[in-house]
């Protein structure tokens, strides 16, 4: 048993992290406190966590994408079973894409380049309104990403004006 710093409580040690460098082998502060703390650091700075994560991501990407693979491969029918509930549950969405799709097979549609940065390697077709099939607007992978990130930013902060107002 031990106590926590910060919510003052008596908890068993399992609910604290551990830490060789204590005398106990575990931190001060439960595990419950401490990702508190954690996730107010991350609202507070959301700049610099972003840009911890673009780090980390960058650093471990290759074994990011090999446990990735190595989990489709054991999970075959989990991952089959996911993508198909989404199309169905984004019936709009998948039938805008297949028409992107076809249309560039048939050769009635154009890749363009990125509108952000002009490259045209890995690019994908962005829709603002999916009943507008084959109104795209031309991104990289990495733009579309970011964009869409921001975009959720962006929702996330008005729904969170909503409940304070």
């Amino acid at each position: 048993m031990k106590d926590c710093i910060t919510c003052k409580k008596l908890l068993e040690l399992d609910c604290f992290h551990k830490d060789k460098r204590r005398k106990d082998g575990h931190r001060s502060e439960c595990k419950e406190c401490a990702s508190a703390r954690c996730r107010k650091w991350c609202r507070e700075n959301k700049e610099k966590y972003r840009e911890c994560l673009r780090k980390w991501y960058r650093k471990n990407r290759e074994k990011k994408h090999a446990a990735a693979r190595e989990w489709y491969r054991a999970n075959k029918e989990r991952a089959s079973a996911t993508a198909r509930e989404y199309r169905q549950a984004n019936p709009e969405k998948r039938k805008a894409q297949q028409a992107v799709n076809d249309a560039i097979r048939a050769g009635k549609l154009y890749k363009g380049p990125c509108i952000f940065c002009g490259t045209k390697e890995n690019v994908d077709g962005h829709h603002d309104n999916y009943s507008k099939l084959l109104d795209v607007i031309w991104m990289c992978r990495k733009h579309h990403r970011e964009f869409h990130m921001h975009k959720r930013d962006l929702e996330r902060e008005a729904r969170e004006k909503n409940c304070v107002a």
